[in-house]
This record gives C-alpha cells, structure tokens and sequence, in this order.
C-alpha cells in the first residue's frame, strides 16, 4: 500500500508510522528498563527502546517463541526415573545460563567493572534461553508423578532459538548504518517479547491452579 504513494508522501507516513512506534516501545520498555541512553544501541540513527541487556533478553524470548510454534516441543510424558533425570539436566542447564547475567550484573552493580553492550547483548540471550527452558520445565513437569519429556526435537527447538536470537541480536549490535525504519522494527520484536513473556507466564501459571483444583 505505501509503494502506491508518492514518494514524498510515502516517507511521511513511514515518518509518523516509526514515531508512533517509537513512543508506544519507549512506554512499554520504560515499565520493564531503565533505558539509559548509554547502555542501549543505536539503530538507524534512533536508541533502542530498552538497554543492551534488555533487548537480548525479550528479543531471545520472541525467538524462542516463534521457532516453539514453528517446531513445537514434545508433548508425550516419559517415565518417572527418566523424566527426574531430565528435569535435574534441564533445570542444572537453566542455571548454568542465568550464571553469566547474574555475576555480571553483580559486577556491575558493586563497580568492580563496566561491561560493554555486546557483552550485556550476549547476558540477555544466555538469559532468555534459561527463561525457555525453565517455562518448559513448569509448564510439562507432572509435580504428581514426576513425569517430564525432553527429546531431541525439544534440544532442536532450543538450539534453533538461540540461532535465530543471535542473529537478531547482531543486527542489533550492528546497526547503526540502518534506514531509519531499522529501529522500529526491532522495537516491535522487543514490545512483542515483553507481551509473550508475561502472558506465556501469566497462561501457564493459571493452567497449572486450573489443573491443581481439577484434581
């Protein structure tokens, strides 16, 4: 539709559409970042509507969102041995990738060092894959019977997650020299991530109370 206008007219209206979008993320981003100029990247001449550290974490959220619907995670329940021994790697991998944004928040937080955004960028996917491993640990997890599943195709997801948030998350890091319209893409991605997060979470905690009270 905006190829069918004039062209002056066209960038008018990319012009308040990106402004819009800026102001709906910076609201949105402002309940969940401090959104300090310094910490954040510039995209296509604009700042992101959220820090480095942010942005990692709720564009890997939207990634792993989308390749679990794509893909889709195992649903068939594995025996109670098994699936305890599945739940404890999973929970112990989950841990392991929240390690890096918590030492290096606390090192930033205590002043004993300044990291840079690419390094927070990284924190934020390492972040967001813990999250989807530890939504797909409460969400399958029988607490009843011990039941949990984790097969390949669900490694497979993951795996194609992190691939897709890292490439976003380069992007990101490296777009300065993006048209202008760059930034509001990204912050669409980011504003999406924010909303899939608490409404995944929010879903998942009710269908578990659902769940518990049926029984």
């Amino acid at each position: 539709m905006l190829l069918l206008l004039h062209p002056v007219r066209r960038d008018v209206v990319v012009f308040i559409l990106v402004g819009i979008v800026e102001r709906f993320a910076f609201a949105v981003g402002g309940t969940v970042c401090h959104q300090l100029p310094e910490r954040s990247f510039i995209v296509g001449g604009s700042q992101l509507a959220i820090c480095a550290r942010c942005a990692g974490i709720y564009s890997g959220i939207f990634s792993f969102f989308v390749t679990a619907k794509i893909f889709g995670f195992t649903k068939n329940p594995t025996e109670e041995a098994d699936g305890r021994r599945k739940l404890l790697t999973a929970g112990l991998t989950g841990a392991a990738l929240l390690t890096p944004l918590a030492a290096d928040g606390a090192r930033n937080a205590f002043g004993f060092w300044s990291s840079g955004e690419n390094f927070r960028l990284l924190t934020g996917l390492l972040f967001a894959a813990a999250l989807a491993i530890f939504y797909k640990i409460v969400k399958d997890f029988d607490f009843r019977t011990g039941r949990f599943n984790l097969h390949r195709k669900d490694y497979f997801v993951f795996m194609s997650g992190a691939g897709f948030a890292s490439l976003i998350g380069a992007f990101m890091a490296n777009g300065s020299g993006f048209a202008s319209f760059a930034c509001a893409v990204f912050n669409i991605i980011i504003i999406m991530g924010i909303f899939i997060l608490f409404l995944s979470f929010a879903s998942m905690i009710y269908q578990k109370i659902y769940e518990l009270r049926k029984r």
